[in-house]
């Protein structure tokens, strides 16, 4: 390999680097499981359940409502839009990239 390529691969880990802590470093502390789940776990759809990440609340909002019932929640003003994307957003992190919830680096 010549030094050009040995220099450009580094940039790159570096610049991805960066980029993986600086996002890292925007997800709440309080949003993040406490370890990865294990290898064998062949669903992830229960972690937001039994994190204990979410509140009651978030988890009515995430199991209990479709679309047009959350929708309709809103527009009633029995739900806010802040809960209803914060609770999204926290199962969104754990059930998309469960490594970018869990505070290890993997």
């Amino acid at each position: 390999m010549s030094q050009e390529s040995l220099s450009s691969k580094a940039d790159w880990q570096s610049v991805s680097k960066r980029k993986k802590e600086k996002q890292d470093g925007r997800i709440p502390k309080e949003w993040k499981l406490s370890s990865l789940p294990e290898a064998n776990v062949k669903s992830y759809t229960d972690i937001p359940h039994k994190s204990g990440i979410l509140t009651k609340k978030e988890l009515d909002i995430t199991e209990n409502y479709d679309a047009v019932a959350l929708a309709e929640a809103i527009k009633a003003r029995k739900l806010m839009c802040i809960d209803v994307t914060r609770a999204f957003c926290k199962v969104c992190l754990f059930l998309l990239n469960p490594q970018l919830a869990s505070p290890i680096s993997v």
